[in-house]
């Protein structure tokens, strides 16, 4: 409370001596010349005005700097001090927002690494107060042992980079050590597993959850070496496949020898796929001893995403998601993690729309609801309401999902629903689903799920505790963008066949069954899921199969038709290349039926076969999903292999080259996802994505902005100016949020998130002309009054 209090009054560099005072520094005040300290050039360019030594602790000192720009005033300052390897911290203060900056130095590789923490003056967190703390010398504590400590405390600042640099070096190198199979991608997807376990283990020892040990893994791991037993075969795999995923009446004695534990159920804890097909893998203890020294015991956990200390928590797991991924293939996928002040920002805007325009709410009503937690009497809800489902088709490690969770928990709550525990698993029984075409993705994404769920659950009586959903109907691997079949439904023409009734209705039924079984009767719902995708997909392969048939017969009739002269009027040049690409079609589905018949499951994922009972049929009728939102990749078509380039230039009528002629930039995949967002969403449905603010003026996006402003309602149109910094990446992004609906000769778009009625409005009428769109709305005026006096 005191260091709460002194930041408050904190007003001037001076004011830093009471603050360090407290913390247990002996306060000093001694004027120090700015040019001569830190030499003329260096004071000048860092803007350092006035230099104050205001605290000290034997050799280690305190400096206070007044500048205009406090982040490069104290590492010019943290500079000079390591160059000169003297024991100290330099600090200033800086305004809009009122901080304190803090710089120090340790050693790190090669030369020394400066570290910099910011603390807010106004409201600082725990988590800011705690490091705070952590810069307090301790009684009898050397300058030198200060000065390293005081460099790790500021270093801690920087947690998640760390933590997800140790996860991937880990994983790296378990990966490694496995000798088999002999794909190094299947080894590494054997090694995720396993680590994504024992992560999950230390976030629910952090709740008392294991035996009531908040060290439990370690203290197994410590018994196992003591007794010379090996840690994977006799401890981990029983915890996992034979007590957590068990209940406590259905284990053997050696699971029961384990200690009190919860039955967790959970896809986590039963095999993959991969592992029934070559084994779970398996490391010794020498192999696991680096790894708990290296990462799980490095740092603290937490299962609250919003927890207040210097913790490991959830949302680090979408850095960790970008962490395992080479930078080339990073940049090859144009995967990003997005921040979660960011992603809350665009679930509410686009929940907004979706109230209003899928549900009919009013736009006042809907803004209260999202905004202010005030919602509308029940009596006025329409149909389906608390059945809206979301997709996100490019999850990622589940931000957007997650985002999702809270604020349709926060609208439920808020009309009365409860207790928020039982909502939030409601809303993802019946709500949720992802699409991601890396596994790593998809099991992270779960993870995060698993873990929102485990982070309300006060349950202290293990006994009691809910066993976790199974996630394998909601967050699939798959290709959102290019599946077979939809391919050869868009070659073909028409929408095709959807499935009958009955098989729609037995696909919805399989996947709610199993969202909340256990044991051998999980197996079963499991088997009766691929069974009813397998019978769906199977259907509709052999009726895209009968529409391509025709297709082609068509185009070849047509060849063989006379002209007057009585010659063969044969194929252009663009049916020649739509006959390649029927046949390759029909080939790919034909070999598709073959492995679903041998096989007995659908070999790829299509929507139709997957969600094929919400794409028939939505909450309110018309089928789609309710909001496709999410930050699908960005990737210049460039970057993008020949083939794949053909099959989206076949596949979406939006991705198209900027001119046929010469050089032209290729379509942004984003592009291919906006419209794949449209498609999947329902009647009045609505597509919400961070896309490549490019696609607002870049030539090779005219073909969307065209079918945006004259085929959907604009909502929003948000470039967001702070992106680069935001995704700590040089990406621009701009939120974008369109119905599926006619537009309104009145429609405006926003321009910012945040509550519509307070966002600057834009006419859709001016976007619809051809060329760039202009997202100022001073901008636009001035473009009119341009074009009114200079026609």
């Amino acid at each position: 409370m005191v260091l709460r209090e002194l930041l408050a009054r904190t007003e001037r560099i001076e004011d830093l001596r009471d603050l360090f005072g407290a913390l247990g520094f002996k306060a000093a005040q001694e004027h120090v010349p700015p040019g001569p300290w830190l030499g003329e050039d260096h004071a000048q360019t860092a803007g350092v005005r006035r230099v104050t030594l205001v605290a000290r602790h034997d050799a280690f000192r305190v400096f206070a700097l007044e500048a205009p720009d406090p982040e490069r005033a104290v590492r010019c300052a943290a500079q000079r001090l390591a160059l000169r390897a003297e024991r100290g911290l330099a600090c200033a203060l800086g305004a809009a927002p009122r901080r304190l900056v803090c710089a120090g130095w340790r050693l790190g590789g090669n030369a020394p690494a400066v570290r910099v923490a910011s603390f807010p003056l106004q409201c600082p967190s725990g988590r800011a107060l705690s490091t705070l703390e952590r810069l307090a010398p301790a009684p009898g504590e050397t300058s030198l042992a200060l000065s390293l400590r005081i460099g790790e405390a500021l270093a801690s600042e920087g947690v998640t980079p760390r933590f997800f640099k140790a996860f991937r070096a880990v994983l790296e190198r378990l990966t490694d050590r496995l000798a088999a199979p002999r794909s190094r991608t299947e080894r590494h997807a054997l090694a995720l597993s396993a680590l994504t376990r024992v992560l999950f283990l230390y976030f629910i020892q952090a709740k008392g959850w294991l035996d009531g040990d908040r060290r439990y893994v370690i203290h197994r791991f410590d018994a196992a070496l003591a007794a010379r037993r090996a840690f994977h075969r006799q401890v981990l795999n029983p915890l996992c496949f034979g007590a957590l995923n068990r209940a406590p009446a259905e284990r053997s004695p050696g699971a029961r020898a384990l200690g009190r534990l919860p039955f967790l159920n959970g896809g986590l804890f039963e095999p993959t796929a991969l592992e029934r097909r070559y084994g779970t893998a398996d490391w010794g203890n020498a192999d696991w001893r680096d790894a708990f020294d290296a990462l799980f015991e490095r740092f603290h956990f937490s299962v609250r995403e919003t927890e207040d200390a210097d913790l490991v928590a959830p949302d680090m797991l979408g850095r960790v998601f970008e962490g395992v991924m080479d930078p080339t293939e990073r940049r090859s996928s144009g995967s990003y993690y997005t921040p979660a002040a960011l992603v809350r920002e665009v679930v509410r805007t686009a929940l907004e729309a979706t109230l209003v325009t899928r549900f009919g709410l009013s736009g006042r009503a809907a803004e209260r609801w999202v905004y202010h937690g005030e919602a509308p009497p029940r009596s006025v809800w329409p149909p389906g309401l608390t059945r809206l489902t979301v997709l996100d088709p490019a999850v990622g490690s589940g931000a957007f999902l997650l985002g999702a969770l809270e604020e349709l928990t926060a609208l439920r709550q808020a009309a009365g629903d409860g207790p928020r525990v039982a909502v939030r698993r409601d809303v993802l029984a019946h709500s949720l689903f992802g699409v991601d075409l890396k596994l790593t993705a998809v099991r992270l994404a779960e993870l995060r799920l698993w873990l929102a769920l485990v982070a309300d659950d006060e349950e202290a009586d293990l006994e009691r505790i809910a066993p976790l959903p199974n996630l394998d109907g909601h967050v699939r691997q798959g290709d959102a963008l290019l599946d077979p079949l939809a391919l050869a439904r868009s070659l073909a023409g028409g929408r095709g066949e959807s499935g009958s009734r009955a098989e729609l209705e037995r696909l919805g039924t399989a996947r709610r069954t199993l969202f909340g079984l256990a044991g051998p009767a999980k197996r079963e719902a499991l088997a009766e899921l691929t069974r009813a995708e397998a019978a769906l997909a199977r259907t509709l392969f052999e009726d895209a199969i009968g529409r391509i048939d025709a297709r082609l017969a068509a185009l070849l009739a047509g060849a063989r038709d006379r002209d007057l002269f009585g010659r063969r009027r044969g194929l252009d040049g663009a049916e020649r290349t739509l006959l390649r690409r029927l046949r390759a079609s029909r080939r790919a589905l034909r070999t598709a039926l073959r492995r679903l018949v041998s096989e007995g499951g659908a070999p790829f994922l299509a929507f139709e076969s997957h969600f094929g009972d919400i794409l028939a049929a939505g909450a309110r009728g018309g089928g789609g999903f309710d909001l496709v939102l999410g930050n699908p990749p960005w990737v210049r078509g460039e970057r993008l292999p020949a083939q794949v380039r053909e099959a989206l230039t076949a596949r979406y009528a939006t991705w198209r080259a900027a001119s046929e002629r010469g050089f032209a930039h290729l379509p942004d995949l984003a592009v291919a996802f906006v419209e794949r967002a449209l498609e999947l969403a329902a009647p009045g449905g609505v597509a919400a994505l961070l896309v490549p603010a490019k696609l607002a003026s870049s030539g090779y996006a005219e073909a969307l902005r065209q079918r945006l402003a004259h085929r959907t309602r604009i909502e929003r149109a948000a470039t967001l100016d702070e992106g680069g910094s935001a995704f700590r990446a040089a990406v621009y992004p701009m939120a974008l949020v369109a119905a599926r609906a006619d537009p309104s000769s009145q429609g405006q778009v926003a321009t910012r998130l945040g509550p519509k009625s307070a966002a600057a409005p834009v006419p859709q009428r001016l976007l619809q002309s051809e060329g760039p769109w202009l997202l100022k709305p001073d901008a636009t005026r001035v473009a009119r009054h341009l074009a009114s006096r200079l026609p």
